[in-house]
C-alpha cells in the first residue's frame, strides 16, 4: 500500500492473519480490496468537510483463490442480511467463513446471481405462476436471522421432458435479526411468511413449500424438489 499525503510518500507492508476475528464489515471490504486488486492497483481519497486529507493506492500480491471471491459474496450477502451496525459487531475470522452452514453459502449465490435456472422431471402438472417466493433462516455468531424473498418468473418451457424455468433477480423484501434461539425465529419467520403467502395478488410458486434451507438440502442430496402453485384468485 501507498499513501501520499502532500509532497511525502509512504509505503506501508502489512500482513493478515486469516484466523484472527475482527468486525465482519471490516473482513468484507478486505475482501473486496483483494479481489479488485487482481485487475490491478487499487487507488483511493481520504476526505473530510476540510478537504482531501490523503490519497494512495492498494496493490495486493495475494494469489488469488476462488475462495476469496465466493467468501465476498457470502459476506456481502450477510451484510444486507444483518446490516452495517449488527455487522460492526460482530467478530468474524477468514476461517469462519469455512464454518458457515452450506444453505447460507447457497443462498447467498442464489441472491447474487443476475437470473437463475431451474429445471427437472415432474410426472404433475405446474400451473402458470408470475414469481416464486420463500423464506429462509441461517445463524452468524450470536446472531439468528430470517429472511423472506422473492423472484420473478422470466421464461419457462418443457425441453426433452424437463421443465425448465427461468427466473430474474431474487430479492430480499423482509428481514431480521436478533440474539435469540433460531427455532424461535423460524417459528416467527413462518407466520410472517404465511401472512405474505396470503397478501399476494398473483399466481406464485413454493419450493419444498417455500423452505430454502430444505431446497437446499434436497439439492445438495440430489432429491426431488417439490414445486406448489398457489392462485390467489381461487
Amino acid at each position: 500500500m501507498v499513501i501520499s499525503r502532500l509532497d511525502t510518500k509512504k509505503n506501508v507492508d502489512f500482513e493478515y492473519n486469516t484466523q484472527e476475528k475482527l468486525p465482519l464489515i471490516h473482513q468484507v471490504g478486505f475482501l473486496c480490496l483483494i479481489n479488485w486488486s487482481r485487475e490491478g492497483e487499487v487507488k483511493f481519497e481520504v476526505c473530510c468537510e476540510l478537504g482531501k486529507l490523503f490519497a494512495g493506492s492498494f496493490g495486493s500480491n495475494f494469489e488469488q483463490q476462488a475462495w476469496m471471491v465466493e467468501f465476498e459474496s457470502v459476506g456481502h450477502h450477510l451484510l444486507d442480511i444483518l446490516g452495517a451496525e449488527k455487522s460492526l459487531a460482530t467478530e468474524f475470522s477468514f476461517c469462519d467463513f469455512e464454518k458457515l452452514n452450506n444453505t447460507i453459502i447457497f443462498a447467498a449465490s442464489l441472491f447474487s446471481a443476475g437470473s437463475i435456472r431451474f429445471e427437472g422431471e415432474y410426472d404433475y402438472e405446474i400451473d402458470d405462476f408470475a414469481r416464486a417466493i420463500g423464506y429462509y433462516t441461517g445463524k452468524v455468531g450470536e446472531w439468528s436471522f430470517a429472511a423472506i424473498w422473492r423472484m420473478p418468473l422470466v421464461a419457462r418451457e418443457i425441453r426433452n421432458d424437463r421443465h425448465v424455468f427461468d427466473f430474474g433477480q431474487p430479492e430480499i423484501i423482509w428481514k431480521q435479526a436478533f440474539k435469540q434461539p433460531i427455532d424461535l425465529l423460524r417459528k416467527q419467520v413462518r407466520e410472517e411468511f404465511i401472512r405474505y403467502k396470503c397478501s399476494q395478488v398473483e399466481s406464485f410458486a413454493t419450493f419444498q413449500d417455500g423452505d430454502l434451507v430444505a431446497l437446499a438440502k434436497a439439492l445438495f442430496d440430489e432429491r426431488s424438489i417439490y414445486i406448489a402453485v398457489d392462485d390467489p384468485a381461487f
